[in-house]
């Protein structure tokens, strides 16, 4: 890939969105590692993930439904307000 070019070279940095918190108490593991569901909306996941685009950074949040893992909601902005 090197050799036709095909390789990006350039390193990826984090960029400090988030900070430890050594004081913070970490939360309960609730779902122990079953990431499956018996009914709708008993189980659901979200994140939030940073897009570099031409006019800026946009932020998309999806809540998705561990019963069907589909997706329920969808949030993007600009900012991660």
């Amino acid at each position: 890939m090197r050799e036709n070019g095909w390789l990006h070279e350039k390193k990826r940095r984090p960029n400090g969105i988030t900070k430890a918190d050594r004081e913070a108490q970490k939360a309960e593991n609730l779902l122990q590692g079953d990431f499956t569901a018996d009914k709708p909306c008993r189980k659901l996941l979200t994140d939030i993930t940073e897009i570099q685009c031409t006019d800026g950074k946009l932020y998309v949040s999806p809540i998705m439904d561990f019963f069907n893992g589909k997706i329920i909601a969808l949030n993007m902005a600009d900012n991660m307000r």
